[in-house]
């Protein structure tokens, strides 16, 4: 509304600077004309300029919005980003516990490989599964239940 009202006392203060200019012009023929057309182009300019600045402004807080749209994007990317660093970090940490672990009784496993199981965006259990050579056939069930002793992770062992 504020808008309306500017934009209305501009128009009449066009006018009427426009009408005391003509009035203030002597009647010389040639010169009247061209002074005339001025006065128009500045009346016209006077109607038209603010309607343009007031445009301008709806479409720059359309890209506001798009920017803020972006930048909420770039953050749920972040985040996903952080997130599965974390994950990865953790399952490293994770490998890197067993085979210390295991190593304490001169374990050496050939590879750990550790998931992760999510319900409701909280982890609800850690499962790893641990292969090695066939020197340690049949010791499957001890190691696993070691790592759940220890760590209380389940564990399935693989060794052939």
């Amino acid at each position: 509304m504020e808008f309306l009202k500017q934009w209305a006392i501009t128009i009449c203060f066009a006018a009427a600077a426009g009408g005391i200019a003509t009035l203030l012009l002597p009647q010389s023929n040639g010169l009247n004309k061209l002074f005339r057309m001025v006065v128009a182009l500045f009346f016209l300019c006077s109607i038209v300029l603010p309607i343009t600045s007031a445009a301008k402004g709806i479409f720059d807080y359309d890209s506001r919005q798009r920017q803020q749209e972006e930048v909420g994007e770039m953050a749920e990317q972040i985040e996903k980003n952080t997130e599965q660093f974390a994950y990865l970090l953790a399952r490293e940490n994770i490998n890197k516990l067993i085979q210390e672990k295991l190593k304490f009784l001169n374990i050496y496993p050939k590879e750990v490989a550790v998931t992760f199981y999510e319900e409701n965006g909280k982890i609800e259990r850690i499962h790893a599964e641990i292969y090695g050579d066939s020197t340690l056939q049949g010791r499957e069930q001890e190691l696993a239940d070691f790592i759940k002793q220890e760590l209380g992770i389940e564990a399935i062992c693989y060794f052939s």
